[in-house]
C-alpha cells in the first residue's frame, strides 16, 4: 500500500541536471489528487517549477523564486524539494528508488546528501542504487558515498548474484520451463548470479531453443551480446595499455600471476602492476586473498569476453 517512485539516471549521457528527480516527482504529482499537491507544495512550488515545468500546470499563477546567488538558489530548490517530499509521505509512507546512480549528474547527488539529513523522523525511504565496481575513485558519487556513509539514517547494503535455487526459480518464471540442473549449473557459473548478465543469458538461451539443452559448464554458453555490450562499456574508460594488458591477462585464465603476465608483456613486473593500476580502481581485476602476486578477474564474463575478442 506504499506509493513507490522511481528515478533512474541516464547512462547515454545529455539529461538535464536533476533528471532522476525530475521523473520522481512527475510522477508523483501526476498520481496524486492535484488538491493534495498543491497543499504539499505549499510556498516551495516556484522553486520545484524550476526543475519540474508540470508544477506551473497545478499552480496557476505561482510566484518566480527571488533572484538570489547560486548557492543559496540551490539551498532553497533542495529545502522546497525536500519539505515537498517530506510531506506527501504523510501519513501512508513513501518510497523513492534513484537507480543508477553511478552515472548521476553532481547536483542531483548533492540533493540526495541534502534531503538524507532532512528525513529522520519522515516516512519517506529512499533507495539508491548504485554499480560499485563504476565507483571512479574522486568521483561525485564517491564522495556522495562518503558523506551519505555519516548520516545516521544511511545504511548500505552490498547486493551479491543470486545462488543456484534462485537461478533455477528466475528460469522458471521468466520462461515457463522446468530447466535442467546441468543448465541451471552453467547459467549460474556463467553469470555467477548477477541478474543483469542472467537476464541476458536466459534471453540468448530461449531465443535459440537452448533452454532444455544439457549444458556443463558456464563457459560452453554463449555471450549474449548484451552482456559484452555493458562490458565493452566498463571497459572502455580504461587506458588503451591497460586493456591490452588485460587482453593478455585473459589467455593466462580467470586468475593470474603477475610475473607470469609480466613475462608475457615483456614487461618488469613493476611496470604491469603499475599498467593494471586502473583496472584494480574499477574491480576488473582484484586481488586474490592469501595469494600475493596473484589476479583475478572481477567476473567470469569479463575474462571471456576479452579472451574472445
Amino acid at each position: 500500500g506504499v506509493r513507490v517512485l522511481w528515478g533512474r539516471c541516464w547512462e547515454a549521457g545529455g539529461a538535464p541536471a536533476y533528471w532522476p528527480w525530475v521523473q520522481s516527482i512527475r510522477a508523483l504529482i501526476r498520481s496524486r489528487d492535484p488538491e493534495l499537491v498543491r497543499k504539499d507544495l505549499a510556498a516551495g512550488a516556484g522553486d520545484v517549477a524550476q526543475i519540474v515545468p508540470e508544477v506551473r500546470e497545478l499552480v496557476p499563477g505561482v510566484e518566480e523564486p527571488p533572484s538570489l546567488d547560486p548557492e543559496s538558489s540551490r539551498f532553497r530548490l533542495f529545502d522546497a524539494v525536500a519539505r515537498f517530499l517530506v510531506t506527501a509521505a504523510e501519513p501512508d509512507g513513501l518510497v523513492l528508488v534513484l537507480d543508477d546512480l553511478h552515472a548521476a549528474d553532481a547536483p542531483s547527488l548533492l540533493l540526495l546528501r541534502f534531503l538524507a539529513g532532512e528525513i529522520a523522523e519522515s516516512r519517506l525511504l529512499v533507495l539508491g542504487c548504485y554499480r560499485d565496481a563504476e565507483l571512479e575513485r574522486h568521483g561525485p558519487l564517491s564522495a556522495a558515498v562518503v558523506e551519505l556513509a555519516r548520516t545516521p539514517v544511511t545504511r548500505r547494503v552490498d547486493l551479491h548474484g543470486l545462488g543456484p535455487e534462485d537461478v533455477a526459480e528466475f528460469i522458471r518464471r521468466t520462461t515457463g520451463t522446468d530447466p535442467p540442473d546441468r543448465l541451471v549449473a552453467g547459467v549460474h557459473e556463467g553469470t555467477e548470479g548477477n541478474p543483469l548478465f542472467l537476464v541476458e543469458m536466459v534471453r540468448l538461451l530461449e531465443h535459440e531453443g537452448g533452454m532444455g539443452a544439457d549444458h556443463g559448464e558456464g563457459r560452453s554458453i554463449p555471450i549474449p551480446e548484451g552482456i559484452r555490450e555493458v562490458i565493452g562499456r566498463r571497459l572502455a574508460h580504461l587506458p588503451g595499455q591497460t586493456a591490452e594488458m588485460l587482453g593478455l591477462a585473459a589467455v593466462l585464465g580467470r586468475e593470474f600471476d603477475i610475473e607470469s603476465l609480466g613475462a608475457l608483456a615483456g614487461s618488469p613486473t613493476s611496470s604491469v602492476v603499475a599498467v593494471l593500476e586502473d583496472a584494480l580502481s574499477a574491480r576488473i581485476v582484484t586481488d586474490v586473498p592469501s595469494a600475493p602476486g596473484r589476479l583475478r578477474f572481477g567476473h567470469a564474463l569479463i575474462r571471456d569476453t576479452l579472451y574472445e575478442e
